[in-house]
Formats: structure tokens, C-alpha cells, sequence
């Protein structure tokens, strides 16, 4: 009989490499031990507080080693007498890593929100008579998700309208797989995901101009100063991304083409994206999107999507676009390269958008939502205000009468100047937010509002924006006017 022995370690610098003076142990994690031949014997025990799990009486074989937090079969104290105590299973445990809470907090670095792998989260081992096996560990690092957050009236189909590409996924490989992993041939020729960049293997380098599919990233060489970083589908080693050489030309890295989509309807396009650089240049990241109308040859969307950089954390980061389809059920969608970046794409997703039904949308036929980024705030502070404006009718809104939105902003809070944001686009530093011409409704569509405040004071607290919507009959400033019935207020408390 043999025994197995690893560590859980909470790899701070993400090396793959265990540093005992920085890494700390995980504790309180359920690793699991399975047979991979016969019936599958399986057990599990705990990481001790320095993240140290032990099987014995292991008898010969070939065998699994897995880390599965939330593990709903028996778990027993360390260290675990396998040959006494281990039961057969019907199917073999499938790894899943704990939530970043379960780093001690003075382990934790500034900012993380999330665990990502940094190897994989399976150990394929073979024992061999009485030969101890002590190579067993697990490495995970520190990473940040920022999630972009809807307004609560809009309600979001489940039907995910990218078909390509596993429904924008890029597939998995197996359980226990090694880093740089990706398939030797592109998963995906006849989806024509790119036309643009060349297909290369994951174990090859990746020139600009190029990209691969593949599952965690282990830099090739010295030369490439990556994050080791695993994808946002999974966070494991089974996940598959997009990895890209960013040229900075401008052409599509990924593209398709959705059809039978409705016409006059709104739709969400969101995918996730990391710079993988350690010391990015932060002005120069980001990427461009394109969403064209196929019918009437018509440019929907355009922009430039600034992407978040942290020289100590990766990043995933979600993009999300709000469009009208307008006179189109045919469109398409790219992701371009605008920059010289290498960069991470995955959970690409194109669904379509409601308005939430409630007794306040059928005051009027434009419809306000509003809310904050935060409800608790102190002096300093910088809060986002996003306000939501949707046309809940099938006809154009806007054509014989101006709409305008007014926001009234307590007096604790400054709007910071070159903030304001409609739809995506950011406005030149002249536009206040006191009154905006919000144009022509399209039917159906929702327009977005965005901008900052900086509290200056607590004279007033709670800080109240209130935003409402008017209808103004012609552009010239007089009384010929009638208010909207519909308004929407957000409250922030100073601390």
C-alpha cells in the first residue's frame, strides 16, 4: 500500500511555481480521490489549514485526484485511509474550484473577486506497489470578473443566438488536460469565425496576425510575459477561449452572421475578453466591435470597447451592447482588432431584450429606469448613474415632438464633465446632464444613459438623482412643453 500527498495553494503571482514565502495553503476544501479502473472507488477528505490533503493505503492502480468544493458525498478527516473506507461510484467527480472567499483575508490580494486556475484541477497518477506518491498538488491564482450589470427592466431571452464556435463557448477538452492543450486543427473551419487571422496550434507561438482555440495559457517562453490564465466559461483546464495575436489592423478576429432575427427589436450582444499582457499599455487596449444591418446595408453599432488592465490581477472583463435591429432581420457581428494586444475572448452571446412588464411602463409610452453602481458611497467617491429610457410601443417616438431627458443631481454629488455616455458612445466634455436631447425612438428601442458624480460633501444625504423624461414641442426654450408621467429616482447613502 501506498499513500498520496499534495497541496491546495493559493498561487499569488500566478507562476506555476509554489513561493512559500507569498503562496499560503487552501483550507476546508474537499479533494477527491477515484480509481479509474473497475468500479470506480471513490473517497474524499479535506485540505488541512496549510492546504495539505493525505490518502493512505492506496493500493496499486491508476487513479484521479480532483478538487471539488461543494463535494454533497461523505468527506472524511485528513488523512484518509482509502483501501478501509472508499465505496464505489456510478461516475467519475468532475472538478470545481471553491469561491475566492475561501482565501484567508490577509492572503487575498487588493481586488480579486474570483479564482482562476493556474494548472489544472485533475491529477492523473499510477501507484506502484509501496512507492509514495507526494507531486499531487494544485495550484490557483487570484483574478478579477467584471460583470456588466443591466438596468432591472430589461429582461434577457435565454436563447443564446450564436451558433458558432459551440454557441461562442469554443468547446472543452477532458478533465485533467495540461496547460496549452488546444486543439492541433481549428475545431471550427466551417464556421468561418475568422477570415482575417490564421489558425495556429496552442503549443505553437503565436505570432500577431494569428490565433489559436485553447484551454489554460502557459507562455511559451521568457519572451512572452502572459498571465497564466485559465478561460471564463469553466476557470479550469477543460475550458476552451479564443486566444489572439492582435495585429492592430482593424480586421475581425471573430465574425458571423445571425439571420432570422425580428425587426424593430433590441438585442443584447455580450462576450467576455482579458488582456493577457502582465504590464499592458492600458491606453492601447481594447478592441472594436461592428454590428452591420445585412437588409438595408446599414452600420448598427460601431465603437471602440476600452478594455480594464491590472499589472497584478488578470482580468475578465464582459462587454455588453445594446442595439436595435431597426428595418433588419439579417445582420453581422465582428470583433476586431484595432490595436497591437494579444488578448482572450469567450462566452460569446448575441439574445434578444424585453421590457420588463409592471404597472409604471403603462403610465406612458417611454418607460425610465434608473440605478447606481453603488448605494453606499463616502466623500471622494466617484458613483456611475445609469438611466434606461425604452419605447414601449411599435411606432417612432420622437419625429413631431423633441424628447429630452432632465436629471437633478443633490447637491452632494459634482457630474464629472466628459462622463456622459448615450448608448455606448461617450459625448464631448461640453455636455451637461441637466437636459439631453435624446433624438428619435426607434420602436421598441431602449436608450442608455450613463455618467459620473463625484461626492464632494455630506450636506445632503442621501445623494437623490432624479431623472425624468419631457416632451418638448419645439427646440426653442419656452413653456411649450408637457411632462412625461413616468420618472425614476436613485438614492446614495454617504457613509
Amino acid at each position: 500500500m501506498a499513500s498520496i500527498t499534495g497541496l491546495l495553494i493559493f498561487n499569488v503571482n500566478r507562476s506555476g511555481l509554489i513561493d512559500f514565502t507569498n503562496d499560503s495553503g487552501v483550507a476546508n476544501i474537499p479533494i477527491v480521490l477515484q480509481s479509474t479502473d473497475g468500479d470506480l472507488r471513490t473517497i474524499a477528505t479535506f485540505t488541512d489549514d496549510s492546504g495539505e490533503y493525505k490518502f493512505s493505503n492506496v493500493p496499486p492502480g491508476n487513479y484521479r485526484v480532483v478538487v471539488a468544493d461543494g463535494y454533497s458525498k461523505t468527506i472524511l478527516p485528513i488523512p484518509t485511509d482509502f483501501d478501509a473506507n472508499a465505496r464505489a461510484s456510478s461516475q467519475i467527480q468532475v472538478a470545481k474550484l471553491p469561491s475566492y472567499t475561501s482565501i484567508a483575508p490577509e492572503n487575498r490580494v487588493d481586488g480579486m473577486n474570483a479564482l482562476n486556475t493556474v494548472t489544472s484541477t485533475t491529477v492523473n497518477l499510477t501507484v506502484t506497489s509501496t512507492v509514495d506518491v507526494y507531486e499531487a498538488d494544485f495550484l490557483i491564482g487570484p483574478a478579477i470578473y467584471l460583470t456588466q450589470t443591466l438596468e432591472n427592466c430589461l429582461i434577457v431571452y435565454p436563447d443564446n443566438l450564436i451558433k458558432v464556435a459551440s454557441n461562442g463557448t469554443f468547446g472543452e477538452v477532458s478533465q485533467g488536460s495540461s496547460p496549452d492543450s488546444g486543439p492541433s486543427n481549428n475545431p471550427y473551419p466551417n464556421d468561418n469565425i475568422t477570415s482575417c487571422f490564421k489558425f495556429t496550434k496552442q503549443t505553437n507561438e503565436l505570432f500577431r496576425g494569428y490565433y489559436t482555440i485553447g484551454n489554460t495559457i502557459s507562455p511559451y517562453s521568457d519572451d512572452y510575459n502572459w498571465w497564466r490564465l485559465s478561460d471564463h466559461s469553466t476557470s479550469t483546464e477543460t475550458g476552451l477561449m479564443q486566444i489572439v495575436g492582435g495585429d492592430g489592423s482593424n480586421n475581425a478576429s471573430f465574425s458571423t452572421i445571425v439571420n432570422n432575427l425580428n425587426e424593430n427589436t433590441t438585442y443584447l450582444f455580450s462576450f467576455w475578453i482579458a488582456n493577457i499582457d502582465k504590464s499592458p499599455n492600458k491606453i492601447n487596449s481594447k478592441v472594436s466591435v461592428c454590428i452591420n444591418g445585412l437588409n438595408d446595408c446599414c452600420n448598427l453599432y460601431s465603437d471602440y470597447e476600452q478594455i480594464s488592465t491590472n499589472s497584478h490581477l488578470p482580468i475578465w472583463q464582459q462587454v455588453s451592447i445594446k442595439f436595435n435591429t431597426c428595418c433588419n432581420s439579417c445582420i453581422s457581428i465582428c470583433i476586431c482588432s484595432p490595436v497591437s494586444m494579444y488578448y482572450a475572448v469567450d462566452d460569446i452571446s448575441l439574445n434578444r431584450l424585453s421590457i420588463a412588464s409592471c404597472s409604471c411602463m403603462a403610465k406612458c409610452a417611454l418607460s425610465i429606469a434608473s440605478c447606481a453602481d453603488r448605494y453606499t458611497t463616502c466623500i471622494g467617491d466617484i458613483i456611475r448613474f445609469s438611466v434606461a429610457i425604452s419605447n414601449n410601443t411599435n411606432t417612432i417616438i420622437g419625429n413631431s415632438s423633441r424628447v429630452f431627458l432632465y436629471n437633478n443631481l443633490s447637491k452632494s454629488a459634482s457630474f464629472i464633465l466628459g462622463s456622459l455616455i448615450i448608448n455606448n458612445v461617450q459625448l464631448p466634455y461640453y455636455f451637461d446632464i441637466y437636459c439631453i436631447d435624446l433624438g428619435v425612438f426607434s420602436p421598441c428601442e431602449v436608450k442608455t444613459i450613463c455618467f459620473d458624480a463625484v461626492v464632494n460633501n455630506c450636506f445632503v444625504n442621501p445623494i437623490y438623482n432624479i431623472s425624468q423624461i419631457v416632451y418638448r414641442y419645439n427646440t426653442q426654450v419656452s413653456d411649450n412643453y408637457t411632462y412625461c408621467s413616468d420618472r425614476s429616482d436613485v438614492a446614495v447613502y454617504i457613509c
